[in-house]
């Protein structure tokens, strides 16, 4: 049986904008469980990341997967994490310098600083479908927040202000305007997403909409950002 190969999911493709459903033990000890979780850290070594989480390549589950210290060591110690959760945080905030964080998911070459806890603790289940706990510092905490916004629905930019935010979809918009014209036909992330068939550059109020709005979280300032750079009734396609 050959092995299963996942793409990274694109932003602003609408599956980056839904939230995770949860793992039950028992579906934990699927082979379709297991065999995702190993597709994941496969394209994660793919793709030099340091974490991924099920939304960045179109899967619905509560998983993230990590190994934040292969691209120092060179060895493969990854980590997998069934329904993760951050249970508590000491109030030291950090961030990575510069240039700051990225997301396999937003190829565009845009990074910034976000302020994130410097020590975390999380409790997930374990490929045994025990729930394990443990505190995370530093880089660790960094990455693991990250990956678990994206099991919210969430990518690193709704954490930046409204200019910085604008200034994001802005290169988002004129990324793909060049991928249309010919210009940037060498990006393989943008190659693949625009032959992914779900993939729809332009509705971003319908991207936001899947979105599960719990307690007023989602920033109106980031809808209406949204609908000024992308309107969300235009599409963006060849010829346009």
């Amino acid at each position: 049986m050959s092995q299963q190969e996942l793409e990274i999911t694109i932003f602003p493709n609408p599956a980056l904008r839904h939230v995770a459903e949860p793992l039950t033990p028992e579906l934990i000890k699927t082979p379709l469980v297991r065999e995702t979780a190993a597709a994941m850290i496969r394209a994660m070594y793919k793709h030099h990341g340091v974490g991924l989480a099920a939304q960045q390549v179109g899967c619905p589950f509560a998983i993230v997967v990590m190994d934040t210290d292969h691209p120092q060591t060179g060895k493969k110690a990854p980590r997998v994490f069934y329904n993760p959760k951050i249970v508590e945080a000491d109030p030291e905030m950090i961030q990575l310098d510069s240039p700051g964080e990225g997301c396999l998911s937003l190829p565009y070459g845009y990074h910034q600083p976000v302020k994130r806890y410097e020590n975390v603790r999380v409790e997930w289940l374990d490929a045994r479908g025990r729930v394990k706990d443990r505190w995370f510092s530093g880089f660790e905490s960094i990455v693991i927040q990250h990956e678990v916004d994206h099991l919210d629905g969430r990518v690193f930019v709704d954490h930046l202000s409204s200019l910085k935010q604008k200034m994001f979809l802005a290169k988002v918009r004129k990324a793909h305007r060049q991928y249309w014209k010919g210009a940037k036909r060498t990006n393989s992330a943008l190659q693949h997403a625009h032959k992914t068939p779900n993939f729809n550059l332009i509705r971003m109020k319908e991207w936001e909409k899947q979105r599960r709005v719990k307690n007023g979280e989602v920033s109106q300032t980031v809808h209406q950002v949204q609908e000024e750079v992308l309107q969300p009734d235009q599409d963006i396609g060849a010829g346009n």
